[in-house]
């Protein structure tokens, strides 16, 4: 057999193994909420850099992460449903921190010099 045919039997098998299934989902949903991120960010059609990428992927992948880990002991017998969480958290996380940011900016340009001159003198 080739090795790609083995590739799902492996996972399966990994998932199946009680010592290593939450880590490879754990791994599953950080890389699922990454994508999730990057596609809200992405849904702009702006072009983003590097940061903006790294930003997204990470923001994204460590909150569904997180969410995942706390949810995990309580929820383990409902996995389907935590993992959709998790993901859905990945998608908030992005827009929120898009959301941030731009309030972030608007408020540092109004305190810096959107309000006029403040040093006029005479």
């Amino acid at each position: 057999m080739k090795e790609s045919a083995l590739m799902p039997d492996r996972l399966l098998r990994l998932l199946s193994d009680p010592e290593t299934a939450p880590w490879v989902t754990s791994f599953l949903v950080f890389i699922g909420a990454s994508f999730a991120g990057l596609a809200t960010a992405l849904r702009d059609g702006r072009d983003i850099t590097l940061r903006q990428f790294a930003n997204a992927t990470l923001n994204s992948g460590l909150l569904g992460l997180i969410l995942f880990m706390l949810g995990y002991n309580r929820l383990k017998d409902d996995l389907p449903f935590l993992i959709g969480l998790s993901l859905l958290a990945g998608i908030g996380s992005a827009s929120l921190m898009t959301f941030a940011v731009q309030l972030l900016k608007r408020r540092l340009t109004a305190l810096i010099g959107g309000d006029g001159d403040r040093c006029k003198h005479d």
